[in-house]
């Protein structure tokens, strides 16, 4: 095509309502998308983002948002937004609403019939075919291939992970091929299968009668040096926090045993569950107070001296709501005892059919921690009894008379999905399975995504509860997804296990867009976590697929992630700058493969979440150097925006869309003009503060704002790609985006101050932009050194003078109370260097004294003629996190409403899109002013 029309995402893109409807997909755990709760995948992206990214690289630009909107399953003439607002007023004052949304989840919705045709015909008006072809070279958990099913496209998915190969048939093909039916048959053999497990099993479980047991609570034990108790390992004893209820140590004096038992007990002045004994893998013995040193534990783990002790037991009763736990009796241990004689008399047969998973821990791992604590090969990630549950559950699987299933293929998918079955139960009952005391109910092993300590861990009932809840998920969730693909008329599905940088030819030249969300970085070691679930499928359905299972664990060094542990044979402090480039260099690949099969006038459009501009940097060199040129980029609000955790992750709070096209010139073959990266800053300074307002204007904020921007800034230099500088140097990408970062942060602290960004120094614009960009007091170390330049500060004179705390590879914003108390902050100074030190001082002057201590501190500094400590009280006003956890915002509310009201103005956040809670909190103070009523 000579003239490549454009398509819809790369002139206008609904943020702010897919915002809403990707916040409401991930918002409530009980009604969650059908593909989360089939099988744990690390990084799924929501239905909405995915749909809206297939079908705004699809659909014309200047299709009608009306249309695009509906296409999405958000119904004619309703606005998400406004309902949105109407919820978050309501929650704010308390009032209680007869109806939250007026439409179900969009993704939920059936597309109508009329709105479904209208976008085929106009398919067929722009590529020639009413259902064009969509790649996901990445397709891990499917999310965006479903969607693009779903939507009647024709998919191609690619996967190197085995574990996301099968999860995908079964999110995609056999809903596609049987329908929601096919959920009978799964109970129907899962059901089979659950009461076999019973009867093998059912006096290791032993119950009290009308009990239902939901958890058995275990800790981690190890002998005390100096006084030789068996130290039970736990950094808290809840259970129930809603309920103040914990298991409480009854400590034996040294002549009586050596063992600690519990009782079950509420929070009192003497017990307090959140007072345990082991914090960052340090132990402390409850009777002597002996301090048991990581290295010492650590050693018993490894030499298996490690032990386990039953401690508490969470159970339901026939006719008794809610949840409830008691102590162990002599039944609970004789039901251990018999689970560990009779693994004892089947391991060694098991062994010889190839059933345990024998296989080791790989000793290069970016998570040595299973290793370190006694666990060197798979099956040692389990207690005794979880094995025996999980053995015979897998023996009972693999010997159903499966030839009465005549139909290959249905044969194949019901014994795909009892696999996952299995899959679920080893997820969630291990030794890294534990009581999650908050919702007081089991978290799966995966709850983060490595494999972290559990000292305390939980296990389910494997004789009764465990196989039959997976079976009732597991079949509900095939139920769903059948009936979501719906009767649409769909286009056709191809599965590929391969390389994303190596597809095979048959591939090729075949779609007219490719959709992705790649690996990020080094955000999960996707290989490294799936390998615990490997081991067990290679023994449940390897049979059926022997290309996937082939190799002892999964493939690690094709795998395209930023894994240090692959280089640290390279020597100290080069295994991260080998791991960066490996990323770099696979990730360049793969789009080069994406160039070379997609059509001339064809879409990439790339889903990337992630904070750390490295990331960013290698993404966006990967892109250009293949070829291709950002053409747009939007951001979609897919994370919750309370979590104050948040700036902590690599994760950022939305996914951006990076829409890509074939550089022209590349594809003519044609040089192009040079323009030096001198004369580029200039444009690149306009459209990112250009797309800065508008983002904000569409609801994003913080840090946000600036990830959302660094694909502006990546337009600019991809469309001239390679750009030098005047003395020939190429530019790395990474240059543009710091760049951006400056522009957005100057335009912050343009729209917090109201152009008066001068009237506070750079010091405390730099806090004030700390709060307002990253939400949280702490935050990555690198992202505050960068900040500090655009501000002309260094970041190691704010450690120095005790502003920021330098916490491994993060910093943290210090309160005014522990500067005073580290001495960075004198409370009885006349004077202070920063206008932040004035403040601080007068935020612990009041904590200290109220308003007296307050009075003396103004009359001793003159602090109130000073106009950065007046304007710098109103912009931190503006900024601060309103949480429990961040105590400054709320006294420095105090003292202003007591005692500034009428020295210091209070600005409205005018230009920076308040919250909501902004908005309310300065209604209500309005409203006192006249003792109205705030409803």
């Amino acid at each position: 095509m000579t003239e490549r029309p454009r398509v819809y995402l790369e002139e206008d893109c609904p943020v702010a309502e897919l915002s809403v409807e990707a916040q409401r997909e991930r918002g409530a755990s009980s009604a969650l998308p059908p593909l989360y709760y089939l099988h744990i995948w690390w990084a799924r992206r929501p239905l909405t983002t995915s749909r809206a990214a297939v079908l705004g690289s699809l659909l014309p630009a200047g299709y009608p948002k009306e249309d695009f909107l509906a296409l999405m399953g958000i119904p004619r003439g309703v606005d998400p937004v406004a309902e949105r607002k109407r919820i978050d007023e309501a929650n704010l004052t308390g009032r209680k609403l007869k109806q939250g949304f007026s439409y179900k989840r969009g993704f939920t919705n059936p597309v109508p019939r009329s709105v479904h045709d209208a976008m085929k015909a106009k398919m067929k008006e722009l590529w020639g075919t009413e259902t064009p072809t969509i790649l996901d070279s990445f397709a891990g958990g499917g999310s965006i291939p479903f969607e693009a099913y779903r939507m009647g496209f024709n998919v191609i998915l690619n996967e190197l992970n085995p574990v996301a190969c099968v999860i995908e048939k079964a999110t995609i093909e056999y809903p596609a091929l049987f329908g929601p039916e096919l959920a009978k048959d799964i109970k129907k053999w899962g059901n089979r299968i659950a009461i076999e497990v019973e009867e093998k099993l059912i006096e290791c479980f032993p119950k009290q009668p009308g009990e239902s047991i939901f958890a058995y609570i275990w800790v981690r034990t190890v002998t005390c040096t100096a006084c030789e108790l068996s130290v039970p390992l736990s950094p808290n004893w809840w259970l129930d926090k809603s309920a103040k209820l914990g298991y409480a140590m009854q400590v034996p004096k040294h002549a009586e045993s050596d063992t600690v038992s519990f009782t079950i007990r509420l929070k009192s002045a003497d017990f307090d569950p959140d007072a345990g004994t082991i914090t960052r893998g340090v132990g402390t013995c409850p009777r002597c107070a002996a301090v048991l040193e990581s290295a010492y534990i650590k050693a018993e783990a490894q030499i298996g001296l490690m032990g386990h002790q039953l401690a508490a037991i969470g159970f339901k009763m026939a006719n008794k709501r809610g949840r409830h736990f008691r102590e162990v009796t002599a039944d609970d241990l004789e039901g251990v005892i018999r689970s560990e004689a009779l693994l004892g008399e089947k391991l060694a047969g098991w062994e010889a059919k190839g059933l345990v998973p024998t296989e080791e821990y790989p000793t290069i791992s970016n998570d040595r921690r299973p290793q370190l604590y006694g666990m060197p090969i798979w099956s040692d990630f389990f207690n005794k009894r979880q094995l025996l549950v999980h053995l015979t559950t897998l023996e009972r699987i693999l010997n159903q008379p499966w030839h009465e299933i005549d139909e290959k293929k249905r044969r194949e998918a019901i014994r795909v999905y009892l696999a996952i079955c299995f899959s679920k139960c080893v997820d969630y009952n291990s030794l890294h399975s534990r009581l999650h005391a908050t919702h007081v109910r089991m978290a799966n092993t995966f709850d983060r995504h490595d494999f972290s300590i559990k000292w305390s861990y939980g296990e389910i009932d494997g004789a009764m509860g465990l196989f039959n809840w997976t079976v009732m998920q597991v079949s509900k969730s095939q139920r769903q997804l059948a009936e979501l693909i719906g009767e649409l008329q769909p286009g056709t599905q191809e599965f590929y296990h391969q390389d994303a940088a190596n597809l095979s030819d048959s591939i090729h030249s075949r779609y007219e867009a490719v959709v992705i969300d790649p690996p990020y970085y080094d955000n999960v070691m996707y290989s490294e976590c799936s390998d615990f679930f490997y081991v067990w499928m290679k023994r449940s359905i390897g049979d059926i697929f022997p290309e996937l299972f082939a190799t002892e664990l999964t493939e690690k060094d094709a795998e395209a992630v930023a894994n240090v542990a692959r280089f640290k044979s390279a020597g100290r402090g080069k295994g991260r700058g080998l791991a960066e480039a490996d990323y770099e260099a696979k990730m360049a690949a793969a789009f080069r493969e994406c160039h070379r099969g997609l059509k001339d006038e064809g879409v990439l459009t790339v889903m990337f979440t992630h904070k750390k501009v490295e990331a960013w940097d290698s993404l966006a060199m990967g892109l250009m150097e293949a070829g291709f040129e950002i053409t747009a980029s939007w951001p979609i609000h897919t994370e919750s925006q309370h979590s104050l955790h948040q700036a902590k992750k690599n994760a950022a709070a939305s996914t951006i869309l990076l829409v890509c096209r074939k550089r022209k010139e590349a594809l003519s073959g044609e040089g192009q003009q040079r323009v030096w990266w001198e004369d580029l800053q200039h444009r690149l300074d306009e459209r990112v503060q250009e797309r800065a307002e508008h983002f904000t204007q569409q609801g994003l904020r913080g840090q946000d704002v600036s990830i959302a921007c660094f694909g502006p800034a990546l337009h600019v230099i991809s469309q001239q790609w390679p750009v030098k500088t005047r003395d020939g140097v190429t530019i790395k990408p990474e240059v543009a985006l710091d760049r951006a970062r400056t522009v957005v942060s100057e335009w912050f602290i343009e729209q917090i101050t109201e152009g008066k960004g001068k009237a506070v120094d750079s010091q405390t614009r730099f806090y004030v932009l700390a709060w307002y960009i990253f939400r949280a007091r702490e935050f990555p170390y690198d992202e505050g050194r960068k900040l500090g330049l655009a501000q002309g500060v260094d970041i190691d004179d704010l450690i120095h003078y005790g502003v920021v705390l330098k916490k491994g590879n993060n910093i943290s914003l210090s309160t005014p109370r522990d500067r005073a108390r580290k001495g960075k902050l004198r409370p009885d100074a006349k004077t202070y260097p920063w206008d932040l030190d004035y403040v601080q001082a007068a935020i612990h002057a009041y904590e200290v004294g109220q308003s007296v201590e307050l009075n003396r501190y103004h009359q001793r500094t003159g602090a109130l003629q000073r106009e950065g400590y007046r304007n710098a009280i109103g912009y931190l006003l503006d900024v601060l996190p309103r949480t429990d956890e961040v105590t400054e915002y709320h006294t420095l509310d105090s003292l202003w409403e007591s005692n500034l009201r009428d020295k210091v103005s209070r600005r409205r956040d005018r230009k920076v899109a308040p919250t909501l809670e902004q908005q309310s909190r300065l209604i209500f103070f309005e409203a006192k002013d006249q003792e109205d009523v705030l409803t």
